[in-house]
């Protein structure tokens, strides 16, 4: 997870965004991503998810998928995005409270578009891709996904506020 979202990240910086490339911005996504968002994913789609469609006592596959995909975009992503923004700001050395101030300013926007990336390629995964997979398969989706994830982290908002890394070491 750690090296995609750090491969994320580059494309973003390159393809996207016309400053000098911000190493320390990389460098903090790609803790974010080893050491928050691996862990997490790792419980979930291990231990949490099919534990909870156990206890509500799903079987029938289509109802599986769609409880699965029920839970995991709307309980999980919104932990998950939460934390991120946290984790983020923290990383960059700027505070609890910048972490808040960008879920307040960029939850709505990030959720949006996580439900026009993730459903749909979740709703395949869950269904027709091969148990051994669907790792793959979701880190092939995720590269995409960091794509969009760093771009809107760090885009200033409406309001002026900006959630991202120090400015680039020039090496």
């Amino acid at each position: 997870s750690g090296l995609l979202f750090s491969l994320g990240d580059i494309i973003c910086q390159k393809a996207y965004e016309q400053s000098d490339f911000n190493y320390k911005r990389n460098a903090f996504l790609t803790i974010t991503g080893t050491f928050y968002l691996a862990p997490m994913l790792h419980l979930w789609y291990c231990k949490g998810l099919p534990f909870i469609v156990q206890r509500l006592n799903v079987t029938a596959p289509r109802k599986i998928v769609l409880v699965k995909l029920l839970l995991d975009q709307t309980l999980f992503a919104s932990v998950v995005l939460c934390g991120f923004y946290i984790t983020f700001n923290l990383l960059a050395e700027q505070s609890l409270q910048a972490g808040i101030t960008a879920i307040r300013s960029k939850f709505v926007e990030t959720m949006l578009a996580n439900w026009v990336i993730w459903p749909p390629a979740m709703a395949v995964n869950f269904s027709l891709v091969p148990t051994q997979y669907q790792v793959l398969f979701s880190n092939f989706v995720g590269l995409f996904w960091n794509i969009v994830l760093s771009y809107i982290a760090n885009r200033k908002t409406d309001s002026g506020v900006t959630q991202q890394a120090p400015k680039p070491d020039k090496q």
